[in-house]
């Protein structure tokens, strides 16, 4: 494996393909909320494998292991979730692209996951603190391609079995955020104190 920085050989790279692939997060800087174990983001070329524990994102609070970068204005994310955990994992456990406001667990976001069990859900916190609203689509099996798109501050997610021809889940929604945000790839193993280790392939952010 490569030891170049990840974070500056993907910029190079985003100059020359015109997409950004986000680079591994610095140790305490990936988790949100403290999820235990810690998590850790380890990219082989275009794979990357992420271990998160914690809660879940839903609810008021969140609690997993975010890979991230930052981005501003709109963007487009896209990426090929090859697993989601292994036979123990919680049929919860999910794998997602998501845009954050910031780090803060209670942080306006938006995402699109699926779970271990195979349920796709888009998910959005449209306040600070405020509850996570969601919307499923029909359960998929693996290997899948998902979308997670930002036009201002309007959200829309789909998913594709091709990559080519793709259904949205759900309706486009609206949270407000600044600009400048957070964006990448998220997991959480939905039992605080359990990892969960989910593959990515071929994760790319175009702006």
């Amino acid at each position: 494996m490569s030891t170049q920085n990840p974070i500056h050989r993907s910029f190079f790279a985003a100059i020359l393909l015109g997409a950004l692939t986000v680079g591994a997060s610095a140790k305490n800087k990936g988790d949100i909320g403290s999820p235990l174990p810690e998590g850790k983001a380890v990219q082989q070329m275009d794979n990357w494998t992420i271990t998160g524990g914690g809660a879940d994102f839903t609810g008021v609070s969140d609690q997993f292991h975010f890979a991230s970068s930052s981005a501003s204005g709109n963007c487009t994310l896209t990426a090929k979730i090859v697993s989601v955990g292994d036979d123990s994992a919680h049929e919860w456990a999910k794998a997602a692209l998501m845009i954050r406001a910031d780090e803060g667990v209670g942080s306006p976001h938006a995402s699109i996951a699926i779970g271990h069990g195979g349920m796709v859900v888009f998910s959005n916190r449209s306040t600070p603190g405020g509850e996570t609203r969601s919307e499923r689509a029909t359960k998929m099996s693996f290997p899948i391609f998902l979308r997670l798109e930002r036009k201002k501050d309007d959200f829309t997610s789909s998913y594709s079995l091709d990559g080519k021809t793709w259904t949205q889940v759900g309706k486009t929604m609206t949270v407000p955020m600044k600009p400048s945000v957070l964006a990448g790839m998220a997991v959480t193993s939905h039992s605080n104190g359990s990892p969960c280790t989910a593959v990515f392939a071929n994760y790319q952010m175009k702006r």
